[in-house]
């Protein structure tokens, strides 16, 4: 694993952003909103948002419905926030679900002083 330079960091979050704007729906220009629900709120410190065909909640943005204002309308839920688009997509960050990872993949802290540290064998 290597550690990413800053460049890399801002690229990757501009393919992010990029694969995010694929998803809009409707006409080019119509204000688009996600909505995050209050109640269920937060898996981590990650917000939950309405997911594409109204099948759930998820965390992944790219995966969250964007409603027109007038289909928000049709929403009476008390408990649901509603933001534009843009204003979320400025705050897109990159993380790392930790359920993803193998703790046997980490070096135990700390190094021992004056041996040849081995890294473990992972699987991808």
């Amino acid at each position: 694993m290597s550690i990413r330079t800053a460049e890399e960091y801002e690229l990757e979050i501009a393919e992010l952003k990029a694969r995010i704007a694929l998803t809009i729906e409707g006409e080019p220009g119509e204000q688009r909103y996600y909505v995050h629900d209050n109640t269920r709120g937060y898996v981590g410190n990650c917000m939950v948002w309405w997911k594409h065909n109204d099948a759930g909640y998820v965390c992944d943005i790219t995966e969250a419905r964007k409603f027109t204002l007038a289909e928000l309308h049709h929403l009476d839920a008390d408990d649901l926030l509603a933001y534009p688009v843009g204003y979320i997509n400025d705050r897109v960050r990159c993380h790392i679900d930790m359920q993803s990872v193998d703790f046997k993949a980490g070096l135990k802290m700390p190094l021992p002083k004056n041996e040849t540290t081995v890294l473990p064998k992972v699987t991808q």
